[in-house]
């Protein structure tokens, strides 16, 4: 049983029970259930009660398929009646793939529903509150709030900015080079879970021979996220050249569990393009002055995405992030590599007086969250 303390009650909406709290964090874990699948809809779980008894859950599990309430409901059947809803996303009251859950818990009779945060798309937007309300259904809000909140940042991120959450990952050493090589086994099984949560990966063709399997997640039965290749050259001319025969056959290529996207910034072909084509990979050009995100980021939105990772800043263009993971090594590279990026807050501040924004996740792991709105990030190369 979960521990609820005092900090934990004090942040919690008027009204609120111990009980509430921990309907509501088993509501959470429920929605974790399809981390990974549900894009571009957002992670929602739901738990109904009743006298004290849990008699019906659900979540929902991929885009177009019945939302979680739903599946909680058909699991109470008659139960339902009279009993309370605990759902980590405000309900919605409109029709897209799926009808309005509202409707559903109204017909099914349910006499409180307890709401973990406010859906921020408009088509929402406190209208399910709104309409619960109106049927006499008593709604309690904001339980849990910042948990619920954090479970789909990136689905809220891309409502609101209509492009994904973008992530940076790299590897760091002492002496502040970056390189695929240095990163161990353990560290690159947890990339591999990592990548089981976001919707696409973003690499440079320089970084094939060494990071080329980082693109897709390695653990059998989870999600393969989208795999995007920059074909951008660093001040030279965007030639194919650097797709030889030894490129194309590598496994990167497959395109068996995920699309994949090859980018290229002119109109050249070749023989080992025209085999990359025949294996399902899409080609994307781009005039030569695009920006890398203004090329592949929209491309990404349109393909349902809420959440990105750059694994590595893919040629000389400065990027915008979100969010920064790094991976530290306890020791000095002095075989080159490449330089670690640099960043600056957008609102021109230097990161280094950020300092206090890394967060240790262990003694390898350590990731920055900036508090505005995006990082600009550069740097010579990738992974």
């Amino acid at each position: 049983m979960d521990e609820i303390t005092d900090e934990m009650r004090a942040i919690q909406p008027p009204g609120t029970k111990d009980t509430d709290i921990r309907y509501m964090r088993r509501a959470l874990r429920l929605a974790v259930m399809a981390r990974g699948y549900t894009s571009p809809n957002p992670m929602v779980g739901c738990v109904i009660v009743k006298n004290g008894t849990v008699v019906g859950e659900g979540w929902h599990p991929k885009a177009g398929e019945p939302h979680a309430e739903v599946f909680a409901l058909a699991d109470a059947r008659s139960e339902a009646q009279g009993a309370t809803a605990y759902v980590t996303l405000e309900p919605c009251n409109h029709y897209g793939r799926t009808p309005p859950c509202t409707e559903a818990l109204i017909r099914a009779k349910v006499k409180k529903v307890v709401v973990g945060c406010v859906d921020q798309n408009p088509l929402v937007g406190g209208k399910g509150i709104e309409r619960l309300r109106e049927e006499g259904i008593e709604v309690l809000v904001g339980v849990e709030n910042y948990a619920c909140k954090e479970l789909n940042i990136p689905f809220f991120y891309r409502t609101k900015y209509k492009k994904p959450y973008q992530m940076l990952r790299y590897a760091l050493s002492l002496n502040g080079r970056s390189h695929a090589e240095m990163v161990d086994s353990a560290t690159r099984e947890h990339l591999h879970m990592f990548l089981a949560d976001y919707d696409a990966t973003i690499v440079s063709w320089k970084s094939l021979p060494l990071s080329g399997w980082d693109l897709q997640c390695m653990i059998e039965g989870t999600n393969q996220p989208v795999r995007v290749v920059v074909g951008k050259s660093w001040g030279a001319d965007d030639s194919l050249a650097w797709l030889t025969d030894e490129v194309t056959n590598h496994p990167v290529w497959n395109t068996a569990n995920a699309p994949l996207i090859l980018a290229l910034w002119h109109n050249k072909t070749s023989p080992q393009l025209q085999k990359l084509e025949s294996m399902g990979v899409e080609v994307r050009r781009f005039a030569p002055g695009i920006h890398v995100q203004d090329a592949v980021i929209p491309i990404l939105y349109d393909m349902g995405c809420c959440s990105t990772v750059w694994l590595g800043n893919p040629c000389e263009d400065v990027i915008e992030v979100q969010q920064i993971y790094a991976y530290a090594v306890p020791y000095y590279n002095l075989e080159g590599g490449l330089p670690a990026p640099q960043f600056t807050y957008t609102n021109g501040t230097p990161s280094e007086n950020h300092k206090d924004g890394w967060h240790f996740l262990s003694n390898t792991q350590l990731f920055l969250t900036p508090s505005s709105a995006c990082l600009r990030g550069s740097s010579p190369g990738l992974l």
